[in-house]
């Protein structure tokens, strides 16, 4: 067997410059983050023109009241109202105020772990829930602890409670190391569920949200809270929920979010996939809108100097003074700034006492001020409120993964019908009919045996893809290949690689760069700051992750665009007059082999497509905890519709060839086991192949029809 693999590996990079088609845009690496941009400007001026015609307090109400519908609706849906079943574990006395320790369930078998502050010297009290950020520790984070003492002895409730797969409610816990299996982070275990509910149509702020209006619930259980008086405070991820569920649940009467500013528009998703909700830029429903949805309930945003948010709050306070001025009380509305670090710091907790005091002060003479800062932190063993530390371990239960896995199966059981490629093109927003709106060359390259043609192909206004077209020499039309690899069309450019072979078995050899991938990549992930950091950067901070939210926040999945380019590169090859349109191959690596599916199903030319190493399936992203799959094949709601079985049955009797595929993980999947996954599947091939220098043989090989 020659060993050529290792010596591509090194042809690659050294060719890299040699083969760049796209020298001459210089924001190439930004082309797809402003293309997105511009797809969002319409719905954004949409929305400013409907917030500027708002001109009374009747029409406020009504968008109030469309726009939270249609907010629950992007969630995903609340879920249905169950049983609490809570259960308080223990009580401290710590002489002027208490902590209770409680568990109740949001939703059956999903405990919630929590602390309730207590005044020891009143009856009844207003009452505050207390969403937590992305510390691990979550509600006995030290924040978080002193807001909760600090609030019951100025005369306050304060419910704290375990975010999911934070505190006490490690979603992946490992109870050898004691730790969370996903990373140190809680946006990295936050990230994991997120993209699994994505995939079945719904959101993990939807049981963020739900655990907060939960929590509201069993406040109203109490002797001790005031009914009338239930606000929502919480800061950096918490103070994102706490705008969230102050928009949700009107019962929320005074809302403080911390370190948490409002976003103004654009495409842009945050890192944590829990604050990520598909199709609201199509919605028209940014996070400065969530602050709409309050007035005129009291609002309090606090900014940390460190955070360089101020401005960005004070634009959108600016325009929320004029809904607050419906109601003659835009003092209601405030936004300050505090020195210092990302967190509920002592400043901010004083700005807080005296923006409540103004509308629930319990001393009634203001005599009684704030002690902000005293008191003594209590161990975090002391605040559990299960035996062990983790739900995981004490009371079992359910996770939102064991819901998701259990919607998804739901959900496929549902739609195992076949798939037409209309309506895979209605849920990918693709016309019927794709073409390149331009070609024009960049240079070419002369090789032994074959010449390399450098392309840039059009397929949308600005979407510019660089293309290398592997031409053999000699007269006549010739079979062609369109070659897709997500790590670039570069990597198996060099001699000896893949593209070459194709070139000197007579193929015509059409490689291209996707959008977002190659040259149009947006960047590489940023590097670890931290030892416990390195997935955290690499999974939820990487720059395609960040294309992949934006295009989903858009509507449209960025797979889905990826395939439109792949349908254009495919008329390109298809209209030159070197190639027999009657012998079209589509060929795909990893992501590349998974739109090569869609490509086959979605263009009839297309008679065989060919994936190496590709997802075997979205099913298999929700079956295990753990998955090594680029954000951008999480797809809102496809299991809802459809699976790649199904994708690739649409594109019968041509060929189907799988190649190695694997799992969520990566790992290779046996031939056996990808026909079970294929069962009803006529026009497939599942091979199984150890020797890369002799792959494209083996594809090329396969039964042709």
């Amino acid at each position: 067997m020659r060993k050529l693999a290792p010596l591509l590996l090194l042809a690659a990079p050294l060719l890299a410059g040699e083969v760049d088609v796209l020298d001459d845009l210089p924001n190439r690496r930004t082309m797809v983050a402003e293309y997105l941009a511009r797809q969002a400007a319409p719905f954004e001026a949409k929305r400013d023109e409907e917030i500027a015609a708002i001109r009374s307090v009747e029409q406020l109400q009504a968008w109030q009241k469309r726009t939270r519908l249609r907010l629950i609706e992007l969630l995903g849906g609340l879920p249905p109202e169950t049983p609490l079943h809570p259960r308080v574990a223990g009580k401290l006395d710590r002489g002027d105020y208490r902590i209770e320790k409680i568990i109740y369930e949001s939703q059956p078998r999903l405990y919630v772990t929590a602390n309730l502050y207590l005044p020891a010297w009143k009856s009844v009290s207003p009452a505050f829930i207390a969403p937590v950020g992305h510390w691990p520790e979550g509600k006995v984070f030290e924040d978080y602890q002193r807001l909760g003492m600090e609030m019951a002895r100025h005369g306050y409730i304060l419910f704290v409670y375990d975010p999911i797969g934070q505190g006490e409610r490690l979603e992946n816990f490992d109870p050898i190391t004691g730790q969370d299996r996903g990373g140190g982070s809680g946006t990295t275990a936050h990230t994991l569920i997120a993209n699994q509910c994505f995939l079945i149509g719904e959101t993990l702020t939807k049981h963020f949200v739900w655990d907060g209006i939960r929590a509201i619930d069993y406040l109203l259980t109490r002797p001790e809270v005031d009914h009338g008086h239930i606000g929502s405070m919480g800061a950096s991820g918490g103070g994102t929920l706490t705008r969230y569920i102050s928009a949700v649940d009107e019962r929320v009467k005074i809302s403080v979010p911390v370190v948490a500013a409002a976003s103004k528009g654009g495409v842009a998703g945050s890192g944590d996939g829990e604050q990520n909700v598909p199709g609201n830029v199509f919605a028209r429903i940014w996070g400065r809108d969530h602050w709409w949805l309050l007035p005129p309930r009291p609002l309090l945003n606090l900014n940390a100097s460190e955070d360089h948010s101020f401005q960005t709050a004070l634009a959108s306070l600016e325009e929320l003074k004029r809904a607050y001025g419906l109601f003659d009380r835009e003092a209601d509305a405030v936004v300050l700034e505090a020195q210092g670090r990302h967190g509920f710091i002592a400043e901010m907790r004083q700005s807080a006492f005296d923006f409540i005091d103004r509308f629930w002060d319990p001393h009634h003479d203001h005599t009684r001020p704030a002690r902000v800062g005293e008191g003594t932190l209590e161990k975090p063993e002391t605040l559990r409120a299960t035996d062990t530390g983790q739900v995981w371990t004490s009371l079992g239960g359910a996770t939102v993964f064991d819901i998701n896995r259990q919607r998804a199966g739901e959900w496929l059981l549902a739609s195992r019908g076949r798939v037409e490629p209309a309506e895979i093109r209605q849920f990918f927003d693709i016309p019927s009919y794709v073409s390149a709106m331009s070609v024009r060359r960049a240079g070419s390259l002369a090789r032994d045996g074959y010449a390399i043609e450098k392309l840039v192909l059009e397929s949308e206004p600005g979407v510019y893809v660089p293309a290398l077209a592997f031409v053999p020499k000699g007269e006549g039309r010739r079979p062609a290949v369109l070659f897709l690899d997500d790590r670039g069309k570069a990597a198996q450019a060099g001699p000896g690689g893949e593209l070459e072979q194709l070139a000197q078995r007579g193929y015509v050899a059409l490689a291209v760069d996707v959008r977002g991938c190659g040259e149009t990549s947006p960047g590489e992930p940023l590097a670890p700051n931290r030892t416990h950091d390195r997935m955290y950067r690499d999974f939820t901070l990487n720059p395609s992750t960040s294309l992949a939210r934006g295009a989903m926040n858009l509507g449209r999945p960025l797979l889905g665009m990826r395939v439109h380019d792949a349908l254009a590169a495919v008329q390109y090859l298809a209209s030159r007059p070197d190639v027999d349109f009657n012998d079209l191959s589509v060929f795909g690596h990893r992501e590349g082999g998974v739109i090569s599916l869609f490509a086959a199903a979605l263009d009839q030319r297309v008679r065989r497509a060919i994936a190496h190493r590709a997802l075997i399936d979205f099913r298999a992203l929700v079956e295990n905890r753990y998955y090594a799959q680029p954000a951008s094949l999480f797809i809102p709601g496809v299991l809802r519709r459809f699976d790649l079985p199904q994708v690739a049955a649409a594109a019968a009797p041509r060929r189907i060839v799988l190649i190695n595929a694997v799992d969520g993980m990566g790992r290779r999947l046996a031939a056996p086991t990808v026909r079970v996954r294929y069962n009803n599947v006529t026009n497939l091939e599942a091979v199984v192949h150890d020797y890369p220098d002799t792959l494209i043989e083996i594809a090329l090989s396969s039964e042709r029809l």
